[in-house]
C-alpha cells in the first residue's frame, strides 16, 4: 500500500453518514437515491452537514468558512443535477 493517500477525515464522516442513512434497507435507499432528487438531496444536506461541523469543530473560522463554501459548490453543481442553489445549499449544509 505505498501509494494509497490517506483519506481526509472529513470524508469518512460524509461517507459514514450514507452508511447509516442505509442501515433500515440498503436496496430501498439505493433506488430512492438514484430516482428521486429530492430524497437524494435530503440525505446529501445530511451528510455534507455533519461534514462541515467535523471540520468546524477542528479548525479556525476561515478554514471552515472556505470549507462551507467548498460543500455548497459541490451540492449545488451538475454532479447533483444543479439540485439546488450555492446560497441555498450553503444555508442548509450550515444550519441542517
Amino acid at each position: 500500500y505505498t501509494n494509497v493517500e490517506k483519506v481526509e477525515e472529513h470524508l469518512i464522516v460524509h461517507e459514514a453518514t450514507h452508511l447509516k442513512q442505509q442501515e433500515l434497507n440498503l436496496d430501498e435507499w439505493v433506488d430512492l437515491y438514484i430516482k428521486d432528487p429530492a430524497f437524494r438531496l435530503k440525505q446529501e444536506i445530511e451528510a455534507y452537514g455533519n461534514q462541515y461541523k467535523w471540520v468546524r469543530a477542528r479548525t479556525p473560522v476561515k478554514v471552515y468558512d472556505n470549507f462551507l463554501d467548498q460543500c455548497a459548490d459541490a451540492l449545488s453543481s451538475s454532479l447533483y443535477n444543479n439540485i439546488i442553489s450555492f446560497a441555498e445549499a450553503r444555508s442548509k449544509i450550515r444550519h441542517g
